[in-house]
């Protein structure tokens, strides 16, 4: 955040993301916020278990509850509209650690959550529920504490179909390939979530390669489409630029 507040880069107007779209063209892509809950209990003998406080239990009753409240068309904050071009937002537990032995009752309990988030969906707002649900769930078993901290945060942005980069692109698209782009959006993160809220500008997600292939290991980008990619650039470039 803080190079895309450079004085260097003040008037930018548009942000073209050469992520692999198999040049079809994203306008939006979904925010999210990465958090990592801490339940903390106190230990015992496990075959007393209720000389102690069971932190991994805790945190069972805490992402219970958390996906009991996250569904199609609802999120921690209530309702959520639709966008037209992202699906719901979304939670994904992507790790979680706890306990020392079987027999010896669990003193701590880490977990981190991957939330993704749509345009209309507060992060500040849900980072708040999360902790107001994680306080219940310590109220309501004795001998539990918790933490919350905050590891990554990025902003939902889209652009409208109507905008001159989009407008542009799809020209070039046209020009280049003969046929008409996809309009769509991403589920996943780029660099337009630096660069967008700060400036305010334009966003765009076109390049080639098939977003399937991302992070696979025959990974590839057809030559062919490499070079379609190039004159698209050009070609908009030269809309945008005169």
């Amino acid at each position: 955040m803080q190079l895309a507040q450079e004085p260097l880069f003040a008037g930018l107007r548009y942000a073209l993301v050469a992520e692999p779209s198999a040049l079809d063209l994203f306008l939006a892509e979904k925010g999210g916020v990465w958090l990592e809950v801490t339940m903390i209990g106190r230990t015992a003998h496990g075959s007393m278990p209720e000389c102690g406080a069971n932190a991994i239990a805790a945190m069972a009753d805490l992402l219970v509850t958390l996906e009991r409240e996250i569904r199609p068309g609802r999120s921690l904050v209530g309702d959520v509209p639709p966008h037209p071009l992202l699906t719901p937002p979304t939670l994904s537990v992507g790790t979680i650690h706890g306990g020392v032995k079987t027999n010896v009752v669990a003193d701590r309990c880490v977990a981190t959550l991957d939330f993704r988030v749509v345009p209309g969906l507060a992060i500040d707002e849900l980072i708040r529920r999360v902790d107001a649900i994680a306080q219940a769930v310590a109220a309501r078993r004795p001998g539990i504490r918790y933490e919350l901290a905050t590891h990554a945060r990025c902003e939902p942005v889209a652009s409208p179909q109507e905008g001159a980069l989009a407008q542009a692109l799809i020209a070039a698209h046209r020009t280049v390939t003969g046929a008409e782009p996809r309009i769509g959006g991403v589920p996943y993160v780029t660099e337009a979530c630096v660069w967008v809220p700060v400036l305010g500008m334009e966003m765009a997600i076109c390049g080639p390669g098939d977003p399937a292939l991302a992070h696979q290991p025959d990974e590839f980008v057809p030559v062919s489409e490499l070079q379609q990619a190039v004159d698209i650039y050009r070609s908009a470039a030269e809309t945008l630029l005169t």
